[in-house]
């Protein structure tokens, strides 16, 4: 192995031992453990995640205003319950830490992705 590729997973090792031992980590793993303990309130919080998840992903068919509107609704009602309040503001915080991360790491170089998707005439489409 080349001292480049050292280098990178050493830093890798470093980086995610920094991620593991974070206050956001330490937080939500204590969130997630205290809401898994209440299977009842789990459950609710999981379905309501998993929905949001495919709404977002844009993996529901027929998504329209309302059924976002209907999720916001419904994260206001979970809001009520603060095992499930405190995690899921924990799991965003962490789902946040672990996307600025990926972006930097992949902002590192162009890898000409873009240009796979280009017409022939030159527009992106």
């Amino acid at each position: 192995m080349d001292e480049s590729r050292r280098k990178i997973e050493i830093c890798r090792d470093q980086l995610l031992a920094a991620v593991r031992t974070s206050s956001i980590c330490t937080r939500y793993e204590k969130c997630r453990d205290a809401l898994n303990a209440v299977p009842e309130l789990k459950a609710k919080a999981d379905d309501f995640r998993r929905r949001s998840f495919e709404s977002q992903g844009g993996l529901t068919e027929g998504e329209d205003i309302e059924s976002r509107h209907r999720l916001f609704r419904e994260r206001q009602e979970l809001n009520n319950e603060p095992l499930i309040r405190d995690f899921l503001v924990s799991e965003l915080e962490m789902c946040r830490l672990l996307q600025n991360l990926c972006l930097s790491i992949i902002g590192v170089t162009d890898l000409g992705v873009d240009a796979l998707f280009d017409n022939h005439d030159g527009e992106q489409g």
